[in-house]
Formats: C-alpha cells, structure tokens, sequence
C-alpha cells in the first residue's frame, strides 16, 4: 500500500489530473466498500488530502463506517470530468485514532478545505491501484498505477 504522496511521487501528472476530479467543485466522488453480507456498497463523499494523505471523514454511525471497520478494502470513484474522464483509487482504508493527529490532519488540508464535525470518523485511504482514462478523439488512453508492494 501507499499514500497519496507515494502515488504523486512515482506518476505526478496522474496525480495532478486526480487531484482536479477529485476536487469538490467537481461533484462528489463515490466510495464503494463491502456491505457485512458481502455485497457491495456505494457511498457520496468529498475526499480530502492532508500532509500527502488521501482521507475520508464519515459520520460515526453511517453504513461505511461500518463497513469501514469490518472490511477495509475500499474503491474510490471520482465523478466524470470533461470528456467522460475518469479517475479511481482502490485500496484498504485505516481508521485514524490518534486526536492529536486527526486535529492536525482537519486544519492542514491540501484538497477540498470543506468544513469537518470533529464527531466525524476519520480513514486514511491507503493506496493499492490507481486506474485512469481519458477520453480524447477515438478510444480511451487509459492508465494503471500500482504500488510497489501491491
């Protein structure tokens, strides 16, 4: 697994063209998890970057917490950008405990500076693949990242 720094390191124009579609102004990006019967799930969020973290804040009792904290393993969805392009991360999610570093991680936002309840759950989105296609004249130009250890 990696962090978003990690990922934005080994390939930053992908990195850059995900941080534009993940962008709020862009529309919610949709978090699939893996419901406890095993079915999938999928879920708004606004995803946020912070000190080269990809992060997600979660009400305590919603559903993806819930899932969250059963089965890590996650998907994430931008919306579609121009062109139809798409953008998706896929991973384990990690569930941040520490009040101190949740504190911190809330004010030193890089992406999507939203407002965030303190009584909110917040998971770091660990990164095992990064899927990407863009869409210009003719098929898409699609591109995989995978983290060293994936």
């Amino acid at each position: 697994m990696a962090t978003w720094a990690q990922f934005a390191a080994a390939e930053p124009e992908l990195a850059v063209y995900g941080r534009e579609l993940l962008r709020e102004e862009q529309g919610y990006a949709f978090l699939a998890t893996v419901s406890p019967g095993g079915a999938p799930r999928v879920h708004p969020v606004v995803p946020f970057v912070a000190d080269g973290t990809l992060l997600v804040s979660i009400a305590v009792n919603s559903p993806k917490t819930r899932d969250l904290r059963a089965e890590p393993r996650y998907m994430l969805h931008a919306t579609m950008g121009d062109n139809d392009t798409e953008f998706a991360v896929r991973g384990c999610a990690r569930e941040i405990f520490d009040d101190t570093g949740t504190k911190w991680l809330r004010a030193h936002r890089e992406l999507n500076v939203i407002d965030i309840p303190l009584e909110t759950v917040l998971f770091a989105l660990e990164i095992d693949r990064v899927d990407a296609a863009i869409w210009d004249d003719g098929p898409p130009h699609r591109q995989t990242w995978r983290a060293p250890n994936g």
